[in-house]
């Protein structure tokens, strides 16, 4: 949501023996945002002279008096990498507020991080080709002064593990190429008693795991690079132990069909990118006999309900949390790429934390917020935009005075993603 830029106003400073008049720098507000080519290159910048543009505190900023220079760029991946040195006079911390938005109707917080220089500051879950903004300021403790500042935008592969314990943990929904299939399994953590699966076991696999921000149902699809290729797939519910995955127990559904071709959970099969049709398979293929797009039946899993020849979609509930393991039966070193949400659309649930929240206004300055989507088994942190803080999921909070704040949420889930929704 909007966040208000505060009027500006020249400072003059006349001293006992003369004036000292501090130039505002030339990017001292959102209008004259200097842009930055996020490849690399560094800017020097100072806050000497410098307002501060936002109305209250937001992010990581403490109260008071922020002295601010604004830089806007467009991304070229989904993670944005900050260095920022500092050099006489400046002294204190360095704050950095990246945000999503126009100047003229607002922004909605993408993420902060205030420290000690030299400062590196890290932010994922940025869409390439989106344009975004971020003012690097002093503390209201700290001596303004002048800084240098490095940006670079890229898209980090994500390497996914061999063992549950050790999985790619996936944020949100984002598709996830893996180019290729490693040899071997780690520990051998599948059996003909907690899966579907027939003999043998894990052969060439590969771990995810993810929680739900909110209920819905979950569809996914996996399609070889190779369309020869056989891949099977089980999906186990670990929310009892997220991190080390040591209470799994029995998958809740699972697929070892002999088919090549695309595999998953999907509310229509038919539509998805790399679906094949093939005779029967051995060991429990609920299909039958004929021509079926065999690797998209959902197959009788110990933890899970009964089979049928094409999948049914399964409800998973906020709060819970996910592992999914991936297994390249062929042992070919192609990959594959995963697409949470089904590649046709599919999947009504939210992938990874989800921070929206709405409000309604009480008596005598008092709000009251709601996260839209209830869960569990997550933390929480409101800031009101006048310095106060709340750790509840729903909480209350009263103005002491009149004027517009910045309300953000930040959610952290089981396995450490951290979502952020603001508004005013």
């Amino acid at each position: 949501m909007g966040r208000g830029v505060k009027k500006l106003y020249t400072i003059l400073s006349l001293l006992a023996f003369g004036s000292v008049v501090f130039a505002q720098p030339a990017n001292d507000d959102c209008a004259n945002a200097q842009t930055v080519t996020p490849n690399g290159t560094c800017v020097p910048g100072t806050t000497v002279g410098a307002n501060d543009s936002w109305q209250g505190s937001v992010g990581c900023q403490s109260g008071g008096n922020h002295p601010d220079v604004w830089y806007t760029f467009t991304s070229t991946g989904a993670q944005a990498q900050f260095t920022i040195t500092t050099s006489a006079p400046w002294s204190g911390n360095v704050e950095v507020v990246l945000v999503q938005g126009t100047c003229a109707a607002g922004f909605t917080l993408v993420g902060s991080q205030c420290g000690s220089p030299s400062l590196t500051a890290t932010f994922n879950g940025l869409q390439s080709g989106t344009v975004y903004y971020y003012t690097i300021s002093s503390t209201n403790t700290g001596t303004p002064g002048p800084f240098q500042s490095c940006l670079t935008t890229t898209t980090p592969p994500t390497f996914a593990g061999q063992d549950c314990n050790n999985a790619a943990i996936l944020c949100n929904s984002t598709t996830v190429a893996q180019p290729t299939s490693n040899q071997g399994f780690g520990n051998q953590e599948v059996t003909t008693a907690n899966s579907c699966w027939g003999i043998g076991g894990e052969r060439q696999s590969k771990w995810f795991k993810f929680t739900i921000g909110c209920s819905g149902t979950l569809e996914f699809n996996i399609n070889p690079l190779n369309s020869n290729d056989d891949y099977d797939w089980a999906l186990w519910k670990i929310t009892s132990d997220p991190t080390g995955c040591t209470t799994k127990g029995s998958s809740i559904t699972c697929n070892w069909s002999g088919c090549t071709g695309s595999t998953g959970i999907s509310s229509c099969v038919a539509s998805e990118p790399g679906v094949k049709n093939c005779g029967a398979s051995t060991g429990g293929d609920p299909c039958g006999s004929g021509s079926q797009p065999r690797a998209w039946g959902d197959w009788s899993s110990p933890g899970g309900g009964a089979s049928s020849c094409l999948s049914n979609t399964i409800n998973v509930t906020a709060g819970d949390a996910y592992a999914l393991l991936v297994d390249n039966f062929t042992t070919s070193n192609s990959g594959f790429i995963l697409t949470l949400g089904g590649a046709c659309g599919g999947g009504t649930a939210k992938i990874g934390p989800n921070a929206d929240f709405t409000y309604t206004a009480g008596t005598c300055g008092t709000y009251n917020f709601s996260k839209t989507c209830q869960t569990t088994n997550s933390a929480f942190l409101w800031q009101f935009g006048d310095g106060s803080t709340s750790n509840a999921q729903n909480p209350s909070h009263t103005y002491a005075t009149f004027g517009t704040f910045v309300i953000t949420l930040q959610v952290t889930d089981a396995l450490g993603c951290v979502a952020t929704f603001s508004r005013k």
